[in-house]
């Protein structure tokens, strides 16, 4: 059973297109990033999905249409934009209340959330004392009680500082971990590639490319080369069929693969030209790498 299936949907604002003939799939215990700059479409899918926003065209579904409106939405937990809560209650407070409004009655699961979020020891803090991180760890806190198989986040990380960003890509790998499915739409590629297993990569409401996080990575590989001679181990590699490009990169080369292309057998060609390398390494393309180079943005 997918989590959730999107076919064909658009949103258009006049003439604005912010969404374009979205597909995609998501399946049960990814972390799916849709990747994009501000304006790309992410934030006007994730409204779209969770019913705040009405799409143009097209069509999606959760978890296969197994669970009605209502209990579906239960699900799923969420936060868009920055989450309001009460200044004067406190963080336990708040989540009862969270509960309340979700009809998730007295939700026992509180502490065993607070914990999870690393809120335990601040439980009984107001809203006003906690940190930009503490406040939007607290968010995540509401969005996971109850019976909670779906957390879906609009930038997650959004204004806050270094320690809290690593706090809470800590909580989205912990969540992960128990098997849970998580959407989150970020324009940080470095976040995005440590914590998202698949990933769709929008611009001006397309998605271009679509595919887990390895084999989007693994679509070009290239090498890192030095030798002692480094003129004339440019020659010998430059007669090498199994090289797209080689760039001078201050002290080795950078060379990308050709699909198929054997490092052993590179390796014996140049010790056979006598250009023997010290240093061969097999590297792969970033992700803000490939992202530039699939936007165009190079």
């Amino acid at each position: 059973m997918s989590i959730l299936s999107i076919n064909g949907l658009s949103k258009r604002y006049g003439t604005t297109h912010a969404v374009r003939d979205l597909n995609l799939t998501v399946e049960p215990g990814n972390v799916y990033g849709l990747l994009g700059p501000n304006g790309s479409g992410k934030s006007t899918t994730l409204a779209m999905i969770l019913g705040v926003t009405r799409p143009t065209a097209g069509q999606y579904q959760w978890f296969d249409g197994a669970y009605s409106g209502a209990r579906s939405r239960r699900r799923i937990g969420s936060i868009l934009e920055r989450p309001n809560f009460y200044s004067y209650l406190s963080v336990v407070q708040n989540l009862k209340v969270t509960c309340a409004i979700r009809g998730l009655g007295t939700s026992a699961d509180i502490d065993s959330v607070l914990k999870l979020v690393g809120l335990d020891d601040a439980k009984n803090q107001p809203f006003d004392n906690l940190s930009l991180g503490m406040q939007q760890r607290l968010a995540m806190a509401a969005a996971l009680v109850g019976e909670t198989d779906v957390l879906v986040l609009d930038e997650p990380t959004n204004g806050v500082d270094a320690k809290g960003i690593a706090e809470i890509r800590q909580i989205i790998l912990d969540v992960a971990s128990q098997g849970k499915t998580i959407i989150l739409a970020s324009h940080i590629l470095d976040e995005v590639q440590k914590v998202c297993t698949h990933i769709s990569i929008l611009k001006a409401g397309r998605v271009l490319e679509s595919g887990s996080i390895e084999n989007l990575l693994s679509a070009e590989e290239c090498i890192e080369i030095a030798g002692h001679d480094m003129q004339g181990l440019f020659l010998a590699m430059e007669n090498l069929k199994q090289f797209e490009s080689i760039e001078r990169h201050e002290e080795y080369y950078v060379a990308r693969l050709r699909p198929g292309a054997d490092i052993a057998q590179i390796n014996a060609h140049l010790v056979h030209q006598g250009h023997p390398p010290f240093h061969l390494s097999r590297i792969k393309q970033s992700l803000e790498a490939r992202f530039l180079e699939i936007t165009g943005e190079q």
